[in-house]
């Protein structure tokens, strides 16, 4: 197997590193963003049916 010389695998660490943290940060993001929906969701839901309780007890 040929050697990979220092500075080019280094550089391919790099890489592959930023890659993951990039993809990393994006899901932190898309994670929050469904946290988000589904706290609105959830609230709605409560809103609802405190005013159905409302008005039908």
């Amino acid at each position: 197997m040929a050697r990979v010389s220092e500075s080019c695998h280094n550089k391919l660490k790099y890489l592959i590193y930023s890659n993951i943290f990039i993809a990393s940060e994006i899901k932190i993001q898309i994670n929050s963003n469904f946290l988000q929906y589904f706290k609105n969701r959830h609230i709605k839901k409560n809103k609802k049916q405190l005013y159905n309780r409302y008005i039908y007890h």
